[in-house]
């Protein structure tokens, strides 16, 4: 009977620290998934922002731009 006490205690020991490696593994884990997911949507932000300029340089075929182009050319002088 003493060798199951200590065979018992051994694997209690063992699933304790699958336990301990299960939680860490899962909490890195969910902290990389994290820091991708804000750095995905910032990188779709920015890709959104240039579509979005492209689209209203398209539809005024480059008057906005003219425009922003000469006032930084008053504020320059």
């Amino acid at each position: 009977m003493p060798h199951r006490r200590i065979g018992a205690a051994a694997v209690a020991a063992g699933h304790q620290r699958l336990s301990i490696v299960i939680g860490v593994g899962t909490a890195a884990s969910l902290l990389l998934l994290g820091i991708v997911a804000i750095f995905i949507n910032h990188k779709h932000k920015k890709w959104r922002a240039k579509k979005q300029r492209e689209k209203y340089l398209k539809k005024n075929r480059g008057q906005l731009l003219e425009q922003l182009v000469t006032q930084r050319a008053d504020i320059a002088e």
